[in-house]
C-alpha cells in the first residue's frame, strides 16, 4: 500500500497552465506526476492535480495560487488502497496502435493480434491513460514504420515501464530503464517480470543517466524520456552525450506551449525535429541527432 497527496485547483487560460505546471516542478518536495485535464461540466476551464509521495508544502501552494490568481489548492490525503485493483476498475483496457494496455481485469477481452503490454502493479505513471505516454507509443509505432531499427534504448523516467516494454515488443534491442523513483522501480519491475520481459530490460534507480548502467550499454541509438519540461531542457547536454550520432530522442511530458522552448534547448545542440504528435495538452517530439 501506498500513501499519497493530490493538489488540485482550476484555472482558465493555458498560460496559466503552463506557468503552474511549470512552478509546481520547483517545489519541494517536487510532485510525482502532474495531470492537466478539462472537467466535463466546464470546457472553459483546466483542472490540475499534482501528486506527491509526502505531503506537499501548503505555504508554497498558498503562494503560488496568490501569485497566479487561482483558487486555493484542495489538498488530499489519497487513501491506502489496493492500486492494482483500483487501476483495473479506473483505467479501462486501452488499445493503441498495434499495443493493448490491460490489467488483470481486462485479461480475458485481448483482441487478436495485438502486442499485449499487462500491467501488473502500478502507483508509478504510464498507464498509456496519459496524452504525453500515448505519444511516446505511437512514436515507437512511427519510427518502426520509417524503418528505423533500434539496438539499443534508454527509457528515462520509465514509470510502469511500459515505454521499455513496448519496445521490447517491437525491436530486438538492450534497453535500459530507470527513475528516479524507488516505487516507479518497483513497479516496473513487477511488470517486466508479469510481461516475461524482465531478461530483455533492465531497470534501476537513477537520477538522470547517473547510474554505471548507462555508461556501459551507451551510447543509445534511442532515448525516451517522459518527464517535466525543465528536466528534459536540463537533461539536454546527457541526452546528446548518450545519444549515437543519427539517433532518435523521443521527449514527451510537454505540455503544448512548452514544447517550442523544450526543442530550441535540442536544436542548439544539433537535434532536427522529425515529428511531433499533440494529445490533448500534451506534446510528444521525436528528434534526429543530425550527424555533424
Amino acid at each position: 500500500m501506498v500513501v499519497v497527496y493530490s493538489a488540485l485547483t482550476t484555472v482558465r487560460e493555458k498560460v496559466s497552465v503552463e506557468a503552474l505546471s511549470e512552478a509546481l516542478e520547483h517545489l519541494e518536495p517536487a510532485p510525482i506526476g502532474i495531470d492537466v485535464s478539462r472537467p466535463k461540466n466546464n470546457l472553459d476551464s483546466f483542472e490540475i492535480t499534482s501528486f506527491f509521495d509526502s505531503r506537499p508544502d501548503e505555504v508554497a501552494l498558498a503562494l503560488l495560487s496568490t501569485l497566479l490568481s487561482t483558487p486555493p489548492f484542495i489538498i488530499s490525503k489519497i487513501p491506502e488502497i489496493n492500486w492494482i485493483k483500483h487501476v483495473g476498475q479506473e483505467h479501462p483496457a486501452l488499445r493503441l496502435g498495434q499495443f493493448f494496455i490491460f490489467s488483470s481485469h481486462h485479461r480475458d477481452n485481448r483482441p487478436d493480434n495485438v502486442k499485449s503490454i499487462f500491467l501488473e502493479s502500478t502507483m508509478a505513471f504510464g498507464t498509456g491513460q496519459h496524452g504525453s505516454t500515448e505519444g511516446c507509443i505511437r512514436s515507437i509505432e512511427w519510427l518502426k514504420d520509417s524503418g528505423f531499427a533500434a539496438e539499443s534504448i534508454a527509457d528515462i523516467g520509465c514509470g510502469t515501464s511500459v515505454l521499455a516494454m513496448a519496445s521490447a515488443q517491437t525491436w530486438n534491442a538492450r534497453i535500459v530503464a530507470s527513475d528516479i523513483d524507488n516505487e516507479a522501480v518497483e513497479s516496473a519491475n513487477i511488470n517486466l517480470r508479469a510481461n516475461c520481459l524482465h531478461k530483455k530490460v533492465v531497470c534501476m534507480k537513477s537520477t538522470g543517466f547517473y547510474h554505471s548502467e548507462h555508461a556501459q550499454n551507451a551510447p543509445y541509438d534511442l532515448i525516451f524520456a517522459n518527464i517535466f519540461k525543465n528536466v528534459l531542457i536540463s537533461l539536454a547536454s546527457d541526452v546528446k552525450r548518450h545519444n549515437s550520432a543519427e539517433g532518435y530522442v523521443v521527449l514527451s511530458g510537454i505540455l503544448k506551449g512548452q514544447a517550442d522552448n523544450v526543442l530550441s534547448s535540442y536544436v542548439m545542440l544539433g537535434y532536427v525535429l522529425v515529428n511531433r504528435f499533440d494529445i490533448n495538452e500534451w506534446t510528444t517530439l521525436i528528434l534526429f541527432n543530425k550527424y555533424q
